[in-house]
C-alpha cells in the first residue's frame, strides 16, 4: 500500500509539474534557481525573481528591453528612457527587477537590468551617468538612483559584485576595460554603492 502511495503522488507532481510548465512558460530552458527547492514551477520562479511584478505582460516587456537595452549606443539611453516612460511600468521597474539573463551566468539566474552595465564597461561607461542624470535632474530624486544600483540579481549579487564576478571569470580581458571599470566603480561608490556577497571588498 506505501508503496502504491509513493507511485500515486510521484505521478501527480509530474502532472502538475508538466502542467504548468505547458501552461506558463514564456522562456523555457532549466529553471532551477539556487536556494530554491529543485522542480519548482516556473509560475513560482517568476514571482520569486520579479520581486512584485507578476504581470505576465508586464515581465515580457522588461524583458524585451533588456535585450534592447544591451545594444543601444550610450548617446541613446536617455532616450530609451523616455521610450520607457512612455509605458505602464515605472523606470525603477525597468532598471531593477531581475528579469535579464546575465553573460556571466546560465539562464537559471536572472539579473536587474543596471547590470548590464558591467557586461561592455568600454561601451557603457556613460549609462550609469545618464540614468543619474534622468533621476537628478528631471525626476528630481537621485536618491532613486541611489537605491537603484544596489539592486540585486537572484543569486544576491549588487552591480558591483557582479561587476568582480564577471572579472573573477575572465571577462575583462580587452584593452580600456580597466579604466573603464575603475569610471564605473567610482561612480557606483560615489552614489552609495555597496558590496552584498563580496565579503571582504568595499568601497574606498
Amino acid at each position: 500500500m506505501r508503496k502504491l502511495l509513493q507511485h500515486f503522488l510521484c505521478g501527480a507532481v509530474l502532472v502538475t509539474t508538466f502542467n504548468s510548465f505547458a501552461t506558463d512558460c514564456v522562456n523555457c530552458g532549466p529553471k532551477d534557481v539556487s536556494g530554491m527547492p529543485k522542480n519548482s514551477t516556473f509560475e513560482a520562479m517568476e514571482k520569486i525573481a520579479s520581486r512584485g511584478v507578476t504581470d505576465k505582460g508586464e515581465i515580457y516587456k522588461i524583458k524585451n528591453y533588456c535585450m534592447r537595452f544591451a545594444q543601444i549606443p550610450q548617446q541613446l539611453v536617455g532616450a530609451t528612457i523616455k521610450e520607457m516612460e512612455g509605458t505602464t511600468i515605472s523606470i525603477e521597474n525597468y532598471l531593477t527587477q531581475p528579469l535579464c539573463q546575465p553573460r556571466a551566468y546560465s539562464n537559471v539566474v536572472q539579473s536587474p537590468m543596471i547590470h548590464v552595465v558591467a557586461e561592455d564597461p568600454t561601451k557603457r561607461e556613460e549609462f550609469l551617468q545618464n540614468i543619474w542624470l534622468y533621476y537628478s535632474k528631471k525626476r528630481k530624486q537621485p536618491e532613486i538612483f541611489d537605491q537603484a544600483i544596489n539592486a540585486k540579481n537572484t543569486e544576491g549579487e549588487t552591480l558591483l559584485d557582479y561587476i568582480e564576478t564577471m572579472r573573477l571569470k575572465g571577462f575583462y580581458t580587452e584593452p580600456g576595460q580597466k579604466t573603464a571599470l575603475v569610471k564605473i566603480i567610482n561612480m557606483l561608490c560615489t552614489h552609495g554603492g555597496v558590496y552584498a556577497t563580496q565579503k571582504n571588498m568595499k568601497c574606498p
